[in-house]
């Protein structure tokens, strides 16, 4: 992998630990990322969960990494999933980092249908485990 690469991953990481750990960090150059994006509503963006810049393998620990998208458009914030006690985050504390969550594809169950309903304002009981094998209990 490109050390340039690495370094994004690293920054990404240490960022989400720290923010899984209590703190809310924005070091530079994330004030301005983040005050680019002020969406409305359900989209507006939120600190309560933690930031997913970006879905895939950036290690490059399984494929090579072809393409980078950041994720900008946040979406609406999903409590059960997206907080610091919510099922993402419990996933990520598991697999000890978030470019190892994020290298699982945790939206898409291996088949490549949708892992998860984040629409709907309940977890279902099977929430409380990945459907496929790619995040462990």
């Amino acid at each position: 992998m490109s050390s340039l690469l690495q370094e994004i991953a690293d920054f990404w990481d240490h960022h989400v630990a720290d923010w899984l750990a209590g703190a809310d960090p924005m070091a530079a150059p994330l004030p301005a990322w983040y005050s680019s994006y002020t969406g409305s509503g359900p989209g507006t963006p939120s600190r309560d969960g933690f930031p997913e810049p970006y879905i895939g393998d950036l290690r490059g620990t399984s494929t090579r990494p072809r393409m980078v998208v950041l994720g900008l458009n946040p979406g609406a914030y999903q409590p059960p999933f997206q907080s610091r006690d919510g099922i993402f985050a419990k996933h990520i504390q598991r697999l000890g980092s978030y470019s190892a969550w994020s290298s699982t594809g945790p939206y898409t169950a291996a088949s490549g249908t949708r892992r998860w309903d984040l629409t709907s304002s309940t977890v279902p009981a099977s929430a409380s485990r990945a459907t496929g094998s790619a995040i462990p209990e």
